[in-house]
């Protein structure tokens, strides 16, 4: 652990996470085992350098850290060191088997020619693919185990992204079934108006054909009325008449008697 002390401050690729800088080395209260902390310089970390509400390393955002097991990446904190040096040594050894040259056996009655320096140089060469293949097989390894550690965090996203997008659903439900409800309280209303009207319209025309008949009730009873009071005041003229009548008559009487002067 502490020969990694001495690297704090260097850049690492992850394999499928990215390029972060070394920020601590050392054990972490509540996991086993040593871990390097790694700031990721962007927000796709799974915290800000503490754990447990303690703090080992700062961050530049507040979800760029991320605690990794030391073995898992030991081989990338070593190239982030010494990769120009371990990728410069197999040329030493090219370049010293290219300054040979051809050479001729003078026992032989035929020039027989040594290899040359580019098939010499095949065998470093397949030293060098080897070394490289054990590499990558060495990052694969490393990039399983990042995957490892990061992969609660991408089902921790995943798992809020999909209760999210039920929240979604529901809201959307929700907002639909108030617009139905809105729509059929909307037409309810526009029924019950028209309804409203269409009583209203019919109680106008009974209140004036109420009004009709009670002028014509009016009007029948006036005449009635009329009507007894004539024949209530017949007898009376007649008697009337009568005694005009026999007074005309007495009067002539009267005047038939008196002697001529």
């Amino acid at each position: 652990m502490d020969q990694y002390q001495g690297k704090i401050g260097a850049f690492i690729q992850i394999p499928n996470v990215g390029r972060g800088q070394l920020k601590y080395v050392g054990p972490v209260e509540g996991k086993t085992g040593v871990y390097v902390g790694v700031d990721l310089l962007a927000n796709i970390g799974k915290n800000d350098g503490s754990f447990d509400g303690k703090r080992y390393f700062q961050t530049e955002y507040v979800q760029s850290g991320l605690f990794i097991q030391l073995q898992k990446v030991a081989a990338l904190i070593d190239e982030a060191a010494n990769g120009a040096d371990n990728n410069c040594a197999p040329f030493d050894t090219l370049a010293q088997l290219r300054r040979q040259e051809y050479v001729v056996d003078p026992r032989s009655p035929t020039p027989v020619r040594y290899k040359r320096d580019e098939e010499l140089g095949l065998e470093p060469m397949v030293l060098q693919q080897r070394q490289e293949l054990q590499q990558y097989k060495s990052l694969i390894e490393e990039q399983r185990g990042v995957l490892e550690d990061i992969q609660p965090a991408i089902e921790d996203y995943e798992t809020r992204i999909r209760s999210l997008e039920t929240e979604l659903d529901k809201v959307r439900n929700q907002l639909s079934n108030e617009r139905e409800q809105w729509r059929n309280q909307k037409l309810y209303f526009e029924t019950e108006h028209e309804q409203l009207l269409s009583v209203v319209e019919e109680l106008h025309r009974e209140i004036r054909e109420n009004e009709r008949r009670m002028i014509r009730a009016r009007e029948q009873a006036a005449g009635d009325f009329t009507s007894t009071l004539t024949l209530e005041n017949d007898p009376l003229r007649e008697g009337v008449q009568f005694r005009d009548n026999e007074s005309f008559s007495q009067d002539l009487v009267s005047n038939a008697e008196l002697p001529k002067q």
